[in-house]
C-alpha cells in the first residue's frame, strides 16, 4: 500500500498516498459490535463525505485487461515526483523515495490505459515502469523499502530493508503482463524470484504466516502479511492483492515452469484462508482494515476507503473462482454502505426526540422482515434485514451518546424506555428472526442438500449418517424456527427448511432403518453367526418389500438385500 501523511507528521501506509482523508477510525476495544457503533457511524458518514466508491472498480478479472480498473485511477499528488526515467518517487518524512507498490500500481495502470487504447505510448511507458520495478529486486528476490517506516497502530517501526507480501504480489502481476506482451524470459526469471520470496516464512525472514494467532486450530492455513508484524494483524486488502498475483502467475504459459504450479497451489489456499477469515473482518456494519483487534486486542482499525476496497477485491475474486461465498460478502458489504442510514444532528440537542426516532427505527427492522412476508408471500432478502439491524444498533449507539451529552433531567426514564423498546423489537423479534434463518439457511439446508446427494448417488452409508444428522435437527435444532415473532415470516421459513426436512425424512424412515437391519445381517455372517443373521434377514422381509426402487439409493439397496439372501443360503 501506498503510504499517507496523517495529523502530526505521522504516517500511515494506504492504498493510494495521494487520496485525502483515508485515516483510520477507531471503535471502542470492547468486543461486542453495539459498541462499535459509533465508530461504524462514523466511518459511514466519512464514506459519504468523502465520495467513496466501488462500482467503478468492479469487473469481471482477467489477466489480459485493466487490473482491478487501475487505469481509471488519479495518480495525480503533490507528495509525488519522476525521476529522469519516469519511475515515481513517494515523499516520506521530507525525502522521496522508491516504492515498489506504487511502481507497480503504476505500471498496472499503463497497462490497463494500452489495452483500452492500444496507443504505443501506453505500452512503452508500462515496459519503463516494470523495468524500474526489476531494478527495485534484490537477489533473494525481495522489494525492500529502503526508508524507516512507522506503523503506530501496530505499534511497530519498520525499518529499512523491511518487505511486505503486497509488494511481491503486485510485483507478480506486472511481471506477468509484462512477458506476456514482450515474451521477454527476464520477467520470468524476476517473476520466479518474487514467488519464491512470497513463499519464504516469516521465521526465516519472509512474509508468509500462519492463522495461529487467530486460533491454534488455524494453523496449517496460510497467509501473507503485507506488514510483518510479531503478532500477526492479516491485513484484508494487501492478502488479496497477493492472491491476484498468485493467480496472474499462474495462468502464465510457458515452455517450462516458472513457480505456475506453486502459484496456483498457493491460491487456492489462500482463498480457502480468505472465507475462513472473512466474517472476522466484520463487525456489522462495516469491515476492519485488518484483525489486530482479535491478535493484539487493539479497536477495530477501520478505514472507511479500504471499505470499498474490500469490495470490489471480492467481487473480482468471485468471478475467478465461482464461489459465491465471496460474492455474498461482497454484496454484503456493499449492503453496509449502499443506503445506509446515518443518524444527522436533527436531533441533536432534543434527546427526547431523539430517542422517539431511534425507536421508530427499532419498529422499522422489526416491520422490515415481519411485513415482507405478508406483502411480499417470500422471505425478506438476508442482506436487507442485516442492513436494517445494523441500523438498529447505530441509531441506539447514536441515541445514548446523545443523552450522555445532553444529560437531560429525565435521562433514566428515556434511557429506561430506550432498552426496554430495544429489548422488545430488536432483541425479542429481529435478532431471533436473523438467528432462525441463519440456521436455516447455514445449517439445517446444507444437510438436507448433502442427503438429497447423497440419495441421488446411491451412498448407503453416507445417507444413513445424514439421516441421523438430520433427525437429530428435526428433534432439537428447529426448534429455532419457532421463537421469532412474526406468523407469516414464521410459516415462510418453516415451509421453505423444516417441511422438506422433515418429508426426506419421512420418506427414508423404512430404507434406512432396512439399511441398519443389513448392517447387522451383514456383522453376524462376518461373525460366522449364520443362522442368526439369515433369521434377522427374514424378520426385515415385511419391512423389504415395502421398499420401492424409486431412487437410487433404495435401489442399491434391494441389490444389497438380494445378495446377503443369496449369500446366506
Amino acid at each position: 500500500m501506498f503510504i499517507k501523511l496523517l495529523k502530526k507528521g505521522t504516517i500511515i501506509l494506504s492504498f493510494f498516498s495521494f487520496l485525502v482523508g483515508t485515516s483510520p477510525v477507531y471503535a471502542s476495544s470492547s468486543k461486542t459490535t453495539a459498541d462499535y457503533s459509533e465508530a461504524i457511524t462514523q466511518a459511514h458518514r466519512t464514506y459519504k463525505e468523502k465520495g467513496y466508491v466501488w462500482s467503478k472498480y468492479m469487473q469481471l478479472y482477467r489477466t489480459d485487461w485493466d487490473y482491478l480498473n487501475m487505469s481509471l485511477r488519479n495518480f495525480e499528488s503533490n507528495r509525488i515526483y519522476k525521476d529522469a526515467n519516469g519511475i515515481p518517487m513517494v515523499q516520506y518524512y521530507g525525502k522521496h523515495e522508491y516504492n515498489p507498490v506504487t511502481t507497480a500500481q503504476w505500471a498496472l495502470a499503463a497497462h490497463g490505459r494500452y489495452v483500452r487504447s492500444k496507443k504505443e505510448s501506453d505500452l512503452k511507458e508500462f515496459i519503463s515502469l516494470s523495468d524500474g520495478l526489476l531494478n527495485m529486486q534484490g537477489s533473494d528476490g525481495a522489494f525492500r523499502y529502503q526508508f524507516t517506516f512507522k506503523k503506530p497502530e501496530l505499534d511497530t517501526v519498520f525499518k529499512p530493508g523491511w518487505t511486505s507480501a503486497m509488494s511481491q504480489g503486485q510485483a507478480l502481476s506486472v511481471f506477468s503482463r509484462a512477458y506476456s506482451l514482450t515474451g521477454n524470459t527476464k520477467y520470468l526469471i524476476a517473476g520466479q524470484l518474487s514467488l519464491n520470496y512470497l513463499m519464504t516464512p516469516k521465521q526465516k525472514g519472509g512474509v508468509l504466516t500462519d492463522l495461529s494467532d487467530i486460533s491454534v486450530n488455524y494453523k496449517n492455513y496460510l497467509f501473507f502479511e503485507e506488514y510483518v508484524t510479531e503478532k500477526d494483524n492479516y491485513t484484508l486488502n494487501g492478502f488479496m492483492f497477493t492472491l491476484f498475483g498468485l493467480y496472474d502467475w499462474s495462468q502464465l504459459q510457458t515452455d517450462r515452469q516458472y513457480g505456475q504450479v506453486i502459484a496456483s497451489e498457493s491460491f487456492r489456499k489462500g482463498i480457502q484462508s480468505l472465507k475462513l477469515l472473512l466474517r472476522k473482518y466484520d463487525i456489522g456494519g462495516f469491515s476492519t482494515y485488518d484483525l489486530s483487534h482479535l491478535t493484539m486486542k487493539k479497536p477495530p482499525h477501520i478505514v472507511p476507503l479500504y471499505h470499498s476496497v474490500h469490495i470490489y477485491q471480492l467481487h473480482a475474486l468471485w468471478t475467478i473462482t465461482h464461489d459465491q461465498y465471496l460474492k455474498n460478502y461482497s454484496n454484503k458489504w456493499i449492503s453496509y454502505v449502499e443506503n445506509a442510514a446515518v443518524p444527522d444532528s436533527a436531533a441533536s440537542g432534543n434527546p427526547e426526540g431523539k430517542v422517539n426516532e431511534t425507536i421508530n427505527q427499532f419498529k422499522k427492522a422489526y416491520y422490515a422482515y415481519s411485513h415482507y412476508a405478508s406483502n411480499h408471500k417470500q422471505l425478506i432478502p438476508e442482506t436487507e434485514i442485516h442492513k436494517e439491524y445494523n441500523r438498529a444498533k447505530i441509531y441506539y449507539q447514536s441515541a445514548v451518546n446523545e443523552l450522555n451529552k445532553t444529560n437531560p433531567a429525565n435521562k433514566a426514564a428515556l434511557r429506561t424506555k430506550l432498552d426496554d423498546q430495544y429489548q422488545i423489537f430488536i432483541t425479542q423479534r429481529v435478532i431471533p428472526y436473523i438467528d432462525a434463518y441463519t440456521y436455516a439457511e447455514k445449517r439445517l439446508k446444507p444437510k438436507v442438500d448433502a442427503l438429497e446427494t447423497a440419495i441421488a448417488a446411491g451412498d448407503l452409508d453416507q445417507t444413513e449418517a445424514l439421516y441421523h444428522e438430520v433427525s437429530r435437527e428435526l428433534k432439537a435444532g428447529t426448534a429455532i424456527l419457532h421463537s421469532f415473532y412474526g406468523a407469516d415470516a414464521r410459516n415462510l421459513l418453516l415451509s421453505q427448511y423444516k417441511t422438506p426436512a422433515q418429508h426426506i425424512h419421512s420418506i427414508l424412515q423404512k430404507p434406512v432403518t432396512v439399511k441398519m437391519l443389513l448392517d447387522q445381517v451383514q456383522t453376524l455372517s462376518d461373525q460366522g453367526s449364520i443362522d442368526q443373521a439369515r433369521e434377522t434377514i427374514i424378520k426385515g422381509d415385511s419391512l423389504i418389500k415395502d421398499i420401492m426402487p424409486e431412487n437410487k439409493f433404495n435401489s442399491k439397496l434391494l441389490i444389497e438385500a438380494e445378495k446377503l439372501r443369496n449369500t446366506l443360503q
